[in-house]
């Protein structure tokens, strides 16, 4: 599948123009991770978007710190994990610029595409008609995925 292609599967490009989606396509950069790469680490600085379009990657997220003698001496801390595909990983951090909220790892052949923050946002900057299309589709995929937790909260809860 060609890049404008994954970008419209994905929802970051719907209800864009062919110009907005060649734009969109235009910086993004393909990448591939190995089974056990690790694509972004909880709690780095980086803000850039990836698209994974092949593969299943695992969100994986430190517990909160509950003091100085919560864990024992050597222990590693326990990992939530999250498998998907077809779907966004880094939205939060290019949308709030705070660090990484997880850091996620490629669970077989990966395969991306990278929307980088600088060149994003230059894009965003110069033409608000298509900054106004993206966030809206960012907003949308990031509504869907906070739907699907607050599901899952309640199943939980409830069931």
């Amino acid at each position: 599948m060609d890049k404008a292609g994954i970008l419209l599967e994905c929802g970051l490009a719907v209800d864009m123009t062919a110009e907005q989606v060649e734009k969109l396509a235009s910086i993004a950069d393909l990448g591939s991770y190995p089974e056990g790469s690790v694509l972004m680490d909880e709690d780095e600085q980086s803000r850039d978007i990836f698209v994974i379009h092949e593969g299943l990657v695992s969100f994986k997220m430190k517990p909160p710190a509950m003091g100085l003698d919560s864990a024992a001496p050597g222990e590693k801390p326990a990992n939530l994990e999250i498998l998907f595909f077809r779907g966004i990983a880094g939205e939060l951090s290019f949308i709030d610029g705070l660090r990484r909220s997880a850091t996620v790892v490629a669970m077989d052949s990966v395969k991306v595409l990278r929307l980088p923050e600088s060149r994003l946002n230059q894009i965003l900057k110069s033409d608000p008609l298509f900054g106004h299309v993206f966030m809206r589709n960012l907003c949308a995929i990031l509504c869907k995925k906070v739907r699907h937790a607050s599901e899952e909260l309640k199943n939980h809860l409830f069931l």
